[in-house]
């Protein structure tokens, strides 16, 4: 005799699981099968958290350990985990205007038009004064810190945007009056460009800005910059301390990823620029990578990402500088010239269909 035991509500990150029980996951209904039999239960119930729905690794609290017993040799047997999350991380091939959040918005829309739970994750979100000053204006006018591409997230697919996006990063280039040369080298980072920061601290947020990137700007932009840090009460930092800060937020990232994909069967994660990972921890979690170019979208197993951190840092690496380690993708998919995520969505059924929607 064989019994299946539902253990419901257990908050589980299966990332440290997957070795042992890769050969039994499965998307959409449990299937055990053992030495010479196969067995499928029949249900007499099915609790909310074992509707059926894709299978995925990251952890949320609304997961349910299936444990078997076997009656003949007393044994029990872990069968897997079922209600967590599918993760998608969306990567751009370019530094900027690959077409990320246009994608990740377009990805959600599909999936929940074929009635998938879906949640977004923005972990850093980083916008020039120049390049979308609309989302500079509602700054100011909501009392923090918020970009473009939150925005539209917030738009599209109704998130909240403090919910979805715990750091964000106004970027302003230096004035070039004050040396081209200058001024040329520092427009390939964000580093020398960051004028204002959003970053969560305790239970809430706090803003930060940086004097010495705020002295480097244009008279006017600085003025403009200057009425944003006393309507958010920013306080001053150092880009250096900044970089320290963030790069020890993996728990509180993983804490918001949590939150975020609770009850959710799809969860997309959009990263920074190019950066293959918005943050380390991440990487264990990640059951597709999907990068985003103009034109064009690759699909590869997330396995092909955890393969590649076990060999070289992921944390500072971008999409193009490790592309040929990634290997084949699993999906090469064409994306139409449109104006709106919502026409996008109605193309991306082949994606969905690899993802195992």
């Amino acid at each position: 005799m064989f019994i299946v035991f539902c253990l419901v509500g257990a908050s589980v990150e299966t990332s440290s699981l997957i070795p042992f029980v890769a050969s039994l996951r499965v998307r959409h209904r449990l299937e055990v099968v053992a030495p010479g039999a196969g067995f499928e239960p029949a249900w007499p119930f099915r609790p909310p958290a074992l509707q059926a729905g894709p299978l995925g690794r990251s952890g949320t609290p609304a997961s349910v350990l299936l444990v078997g017993f076997c009656g003949v040799c007393g044994i029990c047997v872990f069968l897997g985990v079922w209600g967590l999350a599918v993760t998608v991380l969306v990567d751009g091939l370019l530094r900027f205007d690959s077409g990320k959040t246009w994608f990740g918005v377009g990805l959600c829309l599909c999936l929940r038009r074929l009635g998938y739970r879906v949640g977004v994750f923005k972990p850093v979100a980083g916008h020039s004064v120049w390049g979308q000053l609309w989302s500079f204006r509602e700054s100011l006018r909501r009392g923090f810190l918020v970009g473009g591409d939150v925005l539209t997230y917030e738009r599209f697919l109704g998130v909240d945007p403090l919910a979805v996006n715990p750091v964000d990063l106004l970027l302003a280039p230096p004035d070039p009056a004050g040396g081209v040369s200058g001024f040329l080298s520092s427009v390939g980072g964000w580093e020398d460009q960051v004028v204002v920061a959003r970053v969560p601290v305790g239970g809430g947020f706090e803003h930060w800005w940086f004097p010495v990137n705020v002295s480097r700007l244009s008279p006017l932009v600085r003025f403009e910059v200057s009425r944003l840090v006393g309507r958010v009460g920013a306080v001053p930092g150092s880009v250096e301390g900044l970089l320290d800060y963030v790069g020890g937020l993996g728990g509180v990232f993983e804490e918001f990823r949590r939150r975020v994909s609770a009850g959710c069967d799809f969860l997309v994660v959009e990263s920074f620029n190019d950066a293959l990972v918005p943050y380390r921890e991440l990487v264990g979690v990640v059951d597709y990578l999907v990068v985003v170019a103009p034109g064009r979208v690759f699909v590869f197993e997330g396995e092909r990402l955890r393969l590649l951190a076990s060999v070289v840092d992921v944390g500072g690496a971008r999409v193009g500088g490790v592309w040929r380690h990634l290997g084949r993708p699993i999906g090469v998919f064409e994306l139409p010239l449109v104006e709106d995520p919502v026409v996008l969505a109605d193309f991306l059924g082949g994606v969905v269909g690899v993802l195992g929607g």
